[in-house]
């Protein structure tokens, strides 16, 4: 099962460089690899690889800000903010995202503040959609 949601892991980190490609981002993917090791009789797994920063994958392109982005399978982001937060971002130079993709197909792309994720668009069949958010209107008062 654990290997089974790890190729998956791996398919969409694989989706992510290539379509970050297409856009003309210069791409590190930071695949999670284990291995086996046979220790009296028993068999003990580890981890090979490990993220850059809490990050899966890095991208550079010219004028642009390094991008670190972590990508899930999952529905909950409380761990994924766990793992970033503590990490001394300097978001005038780097850009830290959270790609999600949900069961649909669609890719959540949320980016984080300093303090929290936030929605900034998603991917649909390939196209990025801005996230649009309606403008924040004073209350009337009676």
């Amino acid at each position: 099962m654990k290997d089974k949601r790890r190729a998956r892991g791996n398919a969409f980190q694989n989706w992510i460089e290539t379509w970050l490609t297409e856009q003309g981002w210069s791409v590190h993917n930071q695949k999670t690899v284990s291995r086996a090791i046979p220790m009296r009789g028993t068999i003990i797994w580890t981890s090979c690889r490990n993220d850059i920063l809490a990050m899966d994958l890095v991208a550079v392109k010219t004028c642009e800000k390094t991008l670190f982005i972590q990508s899930t399978l999952h529905g909950g982001v409380a761990k994924r903010k766990v793992e970033v937060k503590d990490i001394h971002w300097d978001l005038n130079h780097q850009c830290v995202q959270l790609w999600q993709k949900r069961d649909s197909g669609i890719v959540q792309v949320k980016q984080w503040d300093g303090v929290n994720y936030v929605d900034i668009g998603r991917i649909i069949r390939r196209k990025f959609y801005l996230e649009v958010k309606p403008p924040e209107v004073a209350p009337v008062e009676k």
